[in-house]
C-alpha cells in the first residue's frame, strides 16, 4: 500500500442466519461504516479492490455481511478470500453471531417470513 492510499478497515460480519446480522450491520452503519448486506463472497475481492481504486467515496470503514447462502464451500472460500484481501485492508476482522435454538425459532415465527435455506429443508429443526 502507498503512503498516499487511504487507511482501510474492514469488518465481515457473518452467522447463523436469524442471529442478528442485519442489526448488527445497522449498528456498524450508525458508527460511520459503509455496510453491504448479503454479499456474496465471491465479490468481496473485488469490492475492496473497487474500494481502494475510489478513495473519494467514503470506502474507510466497510461492514460486510456475508452467509451460508454462498455456499457450496463457504468455509473455505471466505478463508482463501480473506487471505487475499488482508493485504488490500490495514485491518480486517470478523464477526460470527449466533443464537439459541429456541431463539432463531421464535424470530422466525415472529416475523412470519421464510427461512433462507427453507427451500433446502422442511424444518429448522
Amino acid at each position: 500500500m502507498s503512503s498516499n492510499e487511504q487507511d482501510m478497515e474492514l469488518i465481515i460480519v457473518t452467522g447463523l442466519s436469524g442471529s442478528g446480522c442485519s442489526v448488527a450491520l445497522k449498528s456498524l452503519e450508525d458508527l460511520g461504516y459503509y455496510c453491504v448486506d448479503c454479499l456474496p463472497i465471491e465479490l468481496i475481492t473485488p469490492f475492496i479492490e473497487h474500494a481502494r481504486a475510489h478513495p473519494e467515496q467514503g470506502y474507510e470503514k466497510i461492514a460486510l455481511g456475508v452467509d451460508i447462502r454462498s455456499k457450496p464451500h463457504y468455509d473455505q472460500q471466505l478463508d482463501q478470500i480473506l487471505e487475499s484481501v488482508k493485504d488490500r485492508v490495514d485491518q480486517c476482522r470478523i464477526v460470527f453471531l449466533t443464537a439459541s435454538d429456541a431463539c432463531l425459532h421464535k424470530r422466525y415465527s415472529e416475523t412470519r417470513r421464510r427461512h433462507p435455506l427453507a427451500v433446502q429443508c422442511n424444518t429448522l429443526a
